[in-house]
């Protein structure tokens, strides 16, 4: 299977559980269209990236450029043209903006499209920029599916106007080889544990 996934910043620091979750996909040729990438972020030689046509110009224009191909659609036009040669199965967009920004390229396309909210893309970002809202509307009926981590973000998908059958419920998983588990005690029970130690 291959999949392009498609963010707007690729990747922050702060962002390590989206490049664990690509990376732990099984049986699948990773794609990475960043409208941005961020120097020395996560990487992985199994990965390819889309040669964004911003990094053709140096460096003191990139954000001279980055504004003037998204005012001008021209990031959109290569981006549709990259995904068109490469045939992709799936097109994955992190984040609902982006998703409201590109699901239309997988139905021009003929491809499925999956769209990955997060949070700030289902309440900071329609306060910030309550265009989306318009724009969310038209990407539940353009985008096969929807993913997001808790049936808190499910009910907020669902009030936005997003068909329940579409919606599905993934949670961020853990590197259990980094991070063990441990049981959690409650406060009462971790006051017991202390008075008992002292």
């Amino acid at each position: 299977m291959r999949v392009v996934h498609v963010f707007s910043d690729y990747l922050p620091l702060t962002m390590i559980w989206a490049f664990q979750q690509i990376r732990n996909t099984p049986e699948v040729e990773t794609h990475i269209a960043g409208l941005t990438y961020i120097p020395n972020s996560y990487s992985d030689p199994g990965f390819r990236y889309w040669l964004n046509p911003k990094y053709f110009f140096p460096k003191m224009f990139h954000w001279g450029i980055h504004i003037f191909f998204r005012k001008t659609k021209l990031f959109d036009l290569f981006l549709k043209e990259y995904i068109k040669k490469e045939s992709f199965d799936l097109i994955h967009c992190h984040f609902g903006n982006i998703g409201a920004d590109y699901a239309y390229l997988g139905k021009k396309l003929g491809i499925p499209t999956l769209v990955s909210f997060y949070g700030s893309d289902y309440g900071k970002i329609l306060f910030d920029r309550p265009h989306y809202r318009i724009a969310y509307a038209r990407m539940f009926d353009l985008a096969t599916a929807f993913t997001c981590e808790g049936p808190y973000a499910v009910k907020e998908l669902e009030n936005l106007g997003c068909p329940a059958s579409k919606i599905h419920l993934v949670r961020l998983g853990v590197d259990v080889g980094v991070i063990p588990f441990f049981s959690r005690k409650s406060l009462l029970e971790s006051l017991k544990w202390y008075r008992l130690r002292h």
